[in-house]
């Protein structure tokens, strides 16, 4: 929701039955809608949203991902495009390294601008601009980068709510990678929910479940992503 508010020219939605957001940019960071509780007319009246855009995905989690609900969407026009695993940290794995928190602006749209080039180097600058644009300004999600001999190997964006931390845009510039940049940010990330007393949760596509896994984590449960659109799979939850 913090992405879509800070995406320039998007509107929020605020209905009885769900939250979402639409926007101009061609991408689900600004046209969703969660915390939907789904029943024939929320399903119609997504479709009517969903219908005059190019792309607008349905985020759905137990108890509405049932398969009542999936039919309810489906009979909308809706297709199942694909699912995230929710995973929580079980344990606080060693050896984390410290991350350099970007506090001012020109900082924070350095670490967003890294983190659209490792996801969206193959869209067009304009695209990767306006995310990065509104990763940047969305202040209450932080970001932090990971150096090494003054450039940037990996970042990542913390959300903090509810007594958890949301570990999403995990990245990793390709000449870091396979060399445990990625699971040393992990780890460090867990470091800090630990002395803040928080928990650690993320969403991520079934391929990582694996290895999150092998960093402590354990698999909660599922969100599933529905679009009238078949949308490329480039949602920024990792």
């Amino acid at each position: 929701m913090e992405l879509g508010r800070c995406t320039k020219g998007s509107q929020v939605l605020s209905e009885p039955r769900f939250q979402g957001c639409t926007g101009s940019l061609e991408h689900p960071i600004c046209n969703f809608a969660v915390d939907v509780d789904l029943d024939e007319a929320i399903a119609t009246r997504l479709k009517e949203i969903a219908s005059r855009r190019q792309c607008f995905n349905v985020y759905t989690m137990p108890p509405q991902g049932t398969e009542r609900h999936h039919l309810l969407l489906e009979e909308e026009g809706f297709a199942l495009s694909h699912r995230l695993k929710l995973m929580v940290a079980e344990t606080v794995p060693s050896e984390p390294l410290d991350l350099a928190e970007a506090s001012l602006p020109q900082e924070r749209r350095k670490i967003a601008e890294f983190m659209m080039d490792q996801f969206f180097h193959r869209q067009p600058t304009t695209f990767r601009r306006g995310i990065a644009e509104a990763t940047a300004n969305a202040s209450c999600l932080k970001l932090y980068r990971a150096e090494w001999n003054k450039k940037t190997a990996g970042a990542v964006m913390i959300s903090e709510h509810a007594g958890m931390l949301g570990i999403y845009n995990l990245c990793v510039a390709p000449p870091f990678r396979r060399r445990g940049w990625g699971t040393a940010i992990v780890k460090s990330v867990v470091a800090l929910a630990q002395s803040m007393g928080s928990g650690v949760t993320l969403q991520c596509e079934p391929g990582l479940a694996t290895w999150y896994g092998s960093l402590g984590f354990q698999e909660v449960g599922s969100v599933s992503v529905y679009g009238l659109f078949r949308f490329k799979e480039i949602d920024i939850m990792r």
